[in-house]
């Protein structure tokens, strides 16, 4: 068998998969092996990768890692001018007289 470090790919006879077969694809799962080409008489006939089937999607990826309090008012404005105060592009922020 043959590994490219750098890739992470991996070139192995039918014969040295067929021995070994359970550790190559443990390791394929681990990531420890990125592809893994199997060759018969010097021909490619197959390649072996990890399954992205159970692998979570970008979105919801953060879901449950946090809670949101129970008094956060998302419908309300986000600034407030009474609250913050006034903000002029020459003068900079003012705050109003409270």
């Amino acid at each position: 068998m043959t590994h490219d470090q750098i890739t992470g790919e991996a070139v192995i006879t039918a014969t040295e998969f067929k021995a070994k077969c359970l550790e190559l694809l443990d390791r394929v799962q681990s990531g420890e092996i990125r592809r893994l080409k199997v060759t018969k008489r010097g021909k490619s006939v197959a390649e072996v990768v990890p399954d992205s089937s159970g692998r979570s999607s970008f979105f919801g990826w953060q879901k449950g890692s946090f809670d949101l309090p129970d008094d956060l008012d998302i419908d309300g404005p986000v600034y407030d001018p009474e609250r913050d105060g006034v903000c002029d592009l020459m003068s900079g922020l003012r705050l109003s007289d409270r």
